[in-house]
């Protein structure tokens, strides 16, 4: 589980490499500022991971014990260790000091999307 969480972390900080508190800018009117500070690359990293664990536990996984190795390298530590629902709140700390709607917006946007994504990700696995 520990190789796996230091893989996962590895990944996203891979991906998110210079991106420190912008993450991926978007870039939209002027007129709305907080938009230039959401996070995109995080909110698919966690999204995707959302998908695949829910995918491997209703799948590949799913006869394995909640204890099995496999299960907690592969979930547990690599999937973990990727998505960061806690980088995802300081990034929304942050957008809360330009806009408290755009951080609600993209609040109510990310747990809406891993929500769907886990949906998905189970109704694919049972196919």
């Amino acid at each position: 589980m520990l190789l796996g969480g230091f893989i996962g972390t590895f990944v996203r900080a891979w991906i998110l490499r210079g991106t420190v508190h912008s993450y991926w800018k978007v870039s939209f009117p002027s007129t709305v500022t907080w938009t230039s500070e959401v996070p995109l690359r995080l909110l698919v990293i966690n999204t995707v991971g959302v998908f695949v664990a829910a995918w491997l536990l209703a799948g590949p996984l799913r006869h394995r014990a909640t204890d099995d190795p496999v299960r907690l390298f592969a979930v547990t530590g690599t999937l973990g260790g990727l998505t960061s629902y806690s980088s995802l709140f300081v990034a929304l700390d942050n957008m809360r000091e330009t806009s408290w709607l755009g951080a609600g917006v993209v609040l109510v946007g990310a747990v809406s999307a891993g929500v769907l994504a886990g949906v998905v990700g189970l109704k694919v696995a049972r196919k």
